[in-house]
């Protein structure tokens, strides 16, 4: 969930180079995602910045760092991830994938061709991220509950109301005289059963 919501964040950042905007979008989506950014333009000249974390590796490392995680995303087809995992104050790579906090970088470029390189660094499970998956697993456990409520609740509604309905057209034929009706019925509740065999007794 984390990974993805890092590509499209970045994807955001991507569609929006260039807006007059630019700079707000960049902050509000650091502050909405606890994701901080950094984006460098073809130079290496740095256009945006948003550093939202205590210890952010993006905004807290060296050149060469920064160099290895762009070398990284080129090799990659433009787009690379890497997981880093906390021992002590300093963070080493994990090759398993497991870790406390993920840099995707991403190179990308405008509407004109300009290139730009984006940097994104979040914590693998945020409060904010673990709120969001809580909310969207309640959100189908509450769904799903509603269906299937209410699927029972037709297929109870249609148990009672058959014999229900096979009692009251026998009821009419006594009514008009007819002795021989028929008021065995085979499902339905209590009740309905005693009802039967009361109307079955008044008709003999």
């Amino acid at each position: 969930i984390r990974m993805s919501e890092l590509r499209r964040t970045a994807s955001v950042i991507s569609g929006q180079l260039g807006s007059s905007q630019f700079g707000d979008i960049v902050k509000e989506l650091a502050v909405d995602h606890e994701v901080c950014i950094r984006i460098y333009d073809e130079k290496g000249k740095q256009i945006a910045s948003c550093d939202v974390l205590e210890d952010c590796v993006i905004h807290h490392t060296d050149s060469d760092t920064i160099n290895r995680f762009f070398l990284e995303a080129k090799a990659n087809g433009g787009l690379s991830t890497t997981t880093l995992k906390r021992e002590g104050f300093k963070y080493t790579q994990s090759s398993e994938g497991l870790g406390d906090t993920i840099v995707l970088t991403s190179i990308t470029a405008d509407s004109f061709g300009t290139g730009y390189v984006i940097l994104l660094n979040a914590n693998i499970a945020p409060v904010s991220a673990t709120v969001n998956t809580l909310q969207s697993q309640l959100l189908w456990v509450s769904v799903i509950t509603i269906i299937m409520g209410m699927i029972f609740a037709i297929l109870m509604s249609r148990q009672i109301s058959r014999p229900i309905t096979k009692l009251s057209r026998s009821a009419k034929a006594l009514a008009e005289g007819s002795y021989t009706a028929d008021f065995s019925v085979s499902e339905g509740c209590y009740e309905v059963g005693e009802l039967s065999d009361t109307l079955t007794y008044a008709a003999k």
